[in-house]
């Protein structure tokens, strides 16, 4: 039986990416990040078994208020590195389409091209469901100011990818 989910699905993955980085105003982001804010892009309701900063636990609530037995998530460490190849091809198609830079070698950092959206991609950004737009606000604004590496950074408050070998 074959099942689709957008999690892997290359166009889908740069659909989310274009959004993200959009959001994040021409900031230059880890891939790592990325990745996790992409995550969490597909499986908001995650959100809300992470440590995030004080003032957030209303999103941290009504985020969580999405779970149900059909979303679950059996594990969300094997699942992010799973979708490792996706984020990688779904980056690298973005980059050879001129709408993002790939700014360090192995694509360590990501930054949004100075490449205006075509029209038609911008169309179908902004017919995003109203609660999909509220989500990449989030995402890019109050989650990704969360620091990445350390005992306190994403990586860590997350437990998506390893970080006690980051440099802090």
């Amino acid at each position: 039986m074959l099942i689709y989910h957008p999690a892997f699905d290359i166009n889908h993955a740069r659909l989310r990416i274009i959004q993200l980085l959009e959001g994040l105003h021409d900031r230059e982001v880890p891939f790592d990040l990325l990745r996790i804010l992409d995550f969490y892009f597909l499986f908001p309701h995650l959100l809300a078994d992470v440590q995030l900063k004080q003032g957030m636990t209303r999103i941290k609530r009504e985020l969580g208020r999405r779970k149900n037995k059909y979303n679950r998530v059996p594990a969300p460490k094997v699942l992010i590195r799973q979708m490792q190849g996706i984020h990688e091809t779904a980056v690298r198609a973005l980059q050879a389409s001129n709408l993002v830079d790939v700014l360090a070698q192995n694509m360590a950092i990501v930054k949004r091209s100075d490449i205006p959206l075509p029209e038609e991609l911008k169309k179908v950004i902004a017919d995003q469901p109203e609660q999909e737009q509220a989500l990449v606000n989030i995402l890019s604004g109050e989650v990704a100011t969360i620091p990445l590496n350390g005992p306190n950074g994403l990586k860590a408050r997350s437990e998506l990818l390893e970080y006690r070998y980051d440099p802090t």
